[in-house]
């Protein structure tokens, strides 16, 4: 499969939420770096996109055959089986954006489907097949893609790492929350799934409070163990000490986050968890924040602990506890010696992961 030509233009088809970080990174990278973006996101139930997609093909095509390739974006599993016959009939390589593996999420990390069980093995062939179907699949770091080779038999001349990035210019427009605290401020944001380690958090801010620090903990999220996770907190009497917020808009994160001193990454102990760069690292590296995060071969590639970030182990509230309070005691100077924000602009702001994967896609032998 090749290009008929070089026309800077690309079918961006799927189901998917234009404001998911990834996506929305990659489209304004894309933009950036002078690419058209056709965009056809089919986003509704399974029989009302085989509809659409019927009545809309001859239009799809014809943007498929005035593109270079054609990318599939996370979540976009379903929608790679639609868009194999776009790229067989447009004869447009198919770029599947994998980003995390569907089966490792539901199944290893959060749990909520039993291994072995007819819908775990639903998962694990909706991933396989995926990605057998497509020319390339799009990972977010090279050991996540490792984890797809060993899982799924995935080739790894297919796989292209893309850093899901952040954009410095939508952080810099949004306006500082001004909470009213004197204190250190500690700040985290995301889903209550295992890979999180939220409980590991609240077990080490016990320990702080035990150890007498002062400080107020931003708690921004929902999901899977939230209850459980609220029940700590009771159990432990913090309630004074952390401010819970529902998960929020993107401009509201940043906001508070642009207040905290600390800022909090991963600690679940699942595979997933060692195998990903998170997308609040990013935010908090875009905005040179100082953060702490589980230490492994996925942050390690792109950011240096020490240099950019404190690490510690997974799922360890101790040794979580240890390293936000030598945060604490040592601020002044970790504020002047941590500086993430130089490797972001380097490696993973969107022109720039939108450029590399350009790059690596024609330098790929099948799409020469």
């Amino acid at each position: 499969m090749i290009f008929a030509q070089v026309m800077k233009s690309v079918l961006w088809f799927g189901a998917y939420y234009p404001d998911y970080p990834r996506t929305r990174n990659l489209l304004r990278g894309l933009r950036q770096i002078g690419y058209t973006i056709f965009e056809w996101n089919i986003k509704c139930q399974l029989a009302l996109q085989i509809i659409r997609f019927t009545l809309w093909f001859p239009r799809i095509f014809r943007d498929a055959f005035r593109s270079d390739f054609i990318i599939v974006p996370y979540p976009g599993w379903r929608m790679t089986f639609f868009a194999k016959i776009v790229s067989v009939v447009s004869r447009r390589p198919l770029v599947f954006d994998a980003h995390i593996s569907n089966y490792n999420t539901r199944v290893e990390d959060r749990k909520n489907i039993p291994e072995l069980s007819i819908r775990a093995i639903h998962e694990w062939l909706l991933d396989k097949i995926t990605c057998a179907i497509s020319d390339v699949v799009m990972i977010d770091t090279n050991i996540h893609g490792e984890y797809f080779i060993h899982r799924f038999g995935l080739k790894s001349e297919k796989i292209i790492r893309v850093f899901v990035g952040v954009d410095l210019e939508a952080q810099e427009s949004i306006i500082e929350n001004p909470l009213e605290f004197d204190g250190v401020v500690i700040y985290f944001y995301g889903t209550y799934i295992p890979l999180q380690g939220i409980p590991y958090i609240i077990e080490a801010l016990d320990i702080l409070r035990e150890n007498k620090y002062s400080f107020k903990f931003i708690l921004i999220g929902s999901g899977q163990e939230e209850k459980k996770c609220k029940e700590m907190i009771e159990t432990y009497d913090l309630g004074e000490s952390i401010i819970l917020y529902p998960y929020s808009p993107y401009n509201e994160l940043v906001s508070l986050m642009k207040r905290a001193d600390i800022c909090l990454g991963i600690f679940g102990e699942s595979i997933k968890a060692r195998n990903v760069i998170p997308n609040k690292v990013y935010d908090y590296a875009g905005m040179n924040k100082i953060f702490i995060s589980g230490k492994s071969i996925a942050m390690d590639e792109l950011f240096e602990e020490g240099m950019d970030y404190i690490g510690c182990k997974f799922a360890d509230s101790k040794d979580l506890a240890e390293k936000i309070m030598y945060t604490i005691e040592n601020l002044a100077d970790l504020k002047r010696c941590l500086n993430p924000i130089e490797k972001v602009r380097k490696f993973a702001i969107p022109n720039v992961i939108a450029a590399q994967l350009i790059k690596d896609l024609k330098d790929m032998n099948n799409l020469q």
